[in-house]
């Protein structure tokens, strides 16, 4: 698809690349599996904020003093659009809102 390249291309490096790699690996194996089981029960795992926080998903833009990995927005942009992969609101609205607030 002509767009996903041009937006692969353009605005993402290879630091924010390989940052989508990891994202996109952890949705794929450890949220999307038990989404829907964990949205039915209403329950949101705490320990994914952690898992989150040892993946870099809060710190990318922040500066290496602070904790960050001295990056810039287009993290955020990456994490946001693999959350939506998740395909579940409460993933998404949960680590998504933790994020904003690290911000």
């Amino acid at each position: 698809m002509q767009g996903e390249n041009m937006k692969q291309e353009w605005l993402f490096d290879d630091e924010h690349r390989m940052f989508r790699e990891t994202v996109a690996k952890w949705v794929a194996t450890e949220l999307t599996p038990y989404a829907d089981e964990w949205e039915k029960k209403g329950e949101f795992p705490i320990e994914l904020f952690k898992r989150a926080g040892e993946l870099g998903c809060f710190a990318g833009g922040l500066p290496e003093n602070y904790g960050g990995v001295g990056g810039d927005f287009r993290y955020a942009a990456v994490f946001s659009e693999e959350m939506a992969r998740s395909k579940s609101g409460g993933i998404i609205g949960s680590l998504g809102l933790h994020g904003c607030v690290v911000l």
